[in-house]
């Protein structure tokens, strides 16, 4: 894919169950593609979707595949080196948790 010829670059539910080295190489290919003025969007599992309750229904539902957590401020902080501004977010289920929505846009 050409450098910068995305308007829009997203995943869905893929990246959280990968290694944290994975996501970063992925997050870098999205940067490289994204048009100026284009956005990134994508779910990963960050702390806010690991809180105590959570966690017990993780271990409650006997699920043995393993989820990746990625810092949330790690995420917009290495984003913004690329100059892509972090828009808002929101949180989405991933039975028996959730995970968190992230919508960047790259400056022109």
């Amino acid at each position: 894919t050409p450098s910068k010829s995305i308007d829009l670059v997203h995943t869905h539910k893929v990246l959280y169950g990968n290694p944290i080295l994975t996501i970063c190489r992925y997050f870098v290919e999205m940067v490289r593609v994204v048009k100026d003025n284009g956005y990134v969007v994508f779910d990963i599992m960050t702390e806010e979707c690991l809180s105590s309750d959570i966690l017990e229904k993780w271990h409650a539902s006997g699920i043995q595949h393993v989820c990746s957590m990625t810092a949330k401020q790690f995420t917009i902080d290495l984003f913004a080196q690329y100059e892509l501004n972090y828009v808002g977010g929101f949180f989405i289920p991933l039975r028996p948790g959730i995970v968190e929505y992230f919508v960047f846009k790259k400056q022109a």
